[in-house]
């Protein structure tokens, strides 16, 4: 029994409260105090994140506009050969350290290419308008065919029409 009058006690102290046998509660501040080293570290860091990006940015940017550079140089030296072998000029000349085709020989050569395709494509529609023509010629005749077929048909129905069951 004294187990648990023991056990009724304690539970009556807990319920009971005696205002001094209670600890004074301790002053809680709302904010923390942060060592300076810490904010030091945390700048750096956050500086060099920032100051990362905008490098890779930067490097990306550059990278983008080589490649541009780059793209233009091999389109020109595609330019170049088109030229040289249009030209029929030899393939040796390339490798003879000329510097520049004058730029007079590159816009008659393409001024000749120009015409030429302009005749395939003049030559192209000319023989698409002759079949065209063509065709409006089989098509009418193909409609005379039919309207004569008709014309036939209907006079037998007209002449067998009683015969018919």
């Amino acid at each position: 029994m004294s187990y648990f009058n023991n056990i009724i006690k304690s539970l009556s102290m807990q319920t009971q409260e005696n205002k001094e046998l209670l600890k004074p509660l301790e002053k809680l501040s709302m904010t923390k105090a942060i060592p300076i080293q810490e904010i030091y570290i945390f700048s750096i860091k956050v500086y060099t994140k920032s100051i990362h990006k905008s490098v890779s940015l930067y490097s990306e940017q550059k990278a983008k506009l080589i490649r541009k550079e780059l793209e233009r140089c091999e389109t020109g030296d595609l330019e170049l050969d088109i030229t040289l072998s249009h030209l029929k000029l030899p393939y040796s000349l390339k490798h003879e350290r000329i510097i520049k085709v004058p730029e007079e020989i590159i816009g008659l050569s393409k001024s000749i290419l120009d015409q030429k395709k302009g005749y395939k494509i003049l030559s192209l529609f000319n023989s698409l308008l002759n079949l065209k023509e063509r065709i409006t010629i089989d098509l009418n005749k193909i409609e005379f065919i039919m309207n004569k077929e008709e014309q036939e048909h209907e006079k037998m129905r007209k002449k067998y029409l009683h015969k018919w069951s």
